[in-house]
């Protein structure tokens, strides 16, 4: 967890189990798939959970208006799916790919999510924070790191979805 990847690849499908010790406290971390196929296997992690992270990348492709975004996918699909299998589990938003904002040939192909509407977003489904981050240059990532030890709970156990 302590490397970056230097690029982004459409076909990358992290799915494991990580640790992070942030202020004394060690935060068990578990990232599970978001495909359809898993949609009856990813409630049955969610028992040992205390707080959820539900990722989503800042851009939306101009080209393909067919497709829902992976954002639409995140509000609509997982955090529906949270609420009806552990109500009372909080969720932080989270934003991915900051940096990817910055690049002046990506704006001509993809649309970027502004700060204003993620918070937005987070307040209307319930989310106790919303935050953005680039693994790529960091940003945001303490941000996170705080958001994530303010969560109440005797041990930390996280789902990514």
């Amino acid at each position: 967890m302590n490397r970056w990847m230097s690029g982004y690849g459409n076909d990358a499908v992290p799915i494991g189990a990580s640790h992070l010790v942030v202020e004394n406290q060690t935060i068990n971390i578990w990232d599970t798939y978001g495909g359809d196929e898993y949609s009856l296997l990813r409630p049955l992690a969610y028992q040992n959970t205390d707080l959820f992270l539900v990722c989503f990348p800042l851009y939306i492709s101009k080209e393909n208006t067919d497709t829902p975004s992976l954002f639409a996918e995140a509000i609509h699909k997982f955090i529906t799916e949270v609420r009806q299998n552990a109500s009372k589990i909080p969720c932080i938003l989270v934003g991915m790919k900051k940096d990817m904002a910055n690049c002046v040939e990506l704006k001509e192909k993809y649309l970027f999510l502004r700060p204003m509407f993620g918070e937005y977003v987070a307040r209307e489904t319930g989310c106790l924070a919303y935050v953005e981050t680039s693994a790529k240059t960091a940003f945001g990532c303490d941000q996170l790191k705080r958001a994530i030890v303010r969560v109440p709970t005797s041990k930390k156990s996280c789902l990514f979805q």
